[in-house]
């Protein structure tokens, strides 16, 4: 599973086993912490179920919203490539198609090496 995240400002591109739960907020046990305006510590979760891919809310202060609808709290909410997730006040989470594998692995990359660079 490819995700690219939007913080509002900066892209930033992910990779993940397709069986993996993958979880997003501020806190720094999250598989991506981001850190921005309307983001709460445990905002969502994404999971892969069968090739189908979930969103679920996790009582994020700001809601979280698919095609401008607000999920409920702990609900299963289709994810797929058409409608980004919208985090709170800016950020939202895309689906990839992976249908250019290379391209994906690169800008992938690209995120880890500013990634560590902003730790040093």
């Amino acid at each position: 599973m490819y995700l690219k995240v939007n913080d509002g400002e900066k892209d930033f591109y992910y990779s993940f086993d397709e069986s993996k739960t993958i979880t997003i907020g501020r806190g720094s046990s999250n598989s991506i912490k981001l850190v921005c305006d309307g983001v709460s510590r445990n905002h969502v979760e994404i999971k892969s179920v069968d090739g189908d891919y979930y969103v679920i809310d996790k009582g994020a202060t700001n809601g979280t919203f698919i095609n401008d609808e607000k999920l409920e709290t702990d609900k299963k909410a289709p994810f797929n490539t058409f409608f980004p997730v919208l985090l709170g006040h800016h950020a939202k989470v895309y689906l990839l198609d992976e249908s250019n594998l290379e391209m994906l692995q690169s800008q992938v990359e690209k995120t880890k090496e500013f990634l560590a660079d902003q730790k040093d």
